[in-house]
C-alpha cells in the first residue's frame, strides 16, 4: 500500500493484528512503523504492480 505517515510517503505492507497496526517493508533491514494510534496515518492507494526497464 501507499501511505502517508508524519508527513513521509511508504510503500509498504499492512499489517494488522488484535494489539497492533503496522507497516512493513519487505526489506528486513527497515523496523515496522506503528500506525495504531498515529493521528497522520493516511492510506493513500494501492499498489497493483510493478514496472520494470
Amino acid at each position: 500500500m501507499i501511505a502517508y505517515v508524519d508527513g513521509r510517503s511508504y510503500i509498504k505492507q499492512f499489517e494488522h493484528t488484535e494489539r497492533t497496526c503496522q507497516l512493513i517493508s519487505l526489506n528486513r533491514k527497515y523496523a515496522p512503523i506503528e500506525v495504531q494510534d498515529n493521528p497522520s496515518f493516511q492510506i493513500k492507494g494501492i499498489v497493483i504492480g510493478t514496472l520494470s526497464n
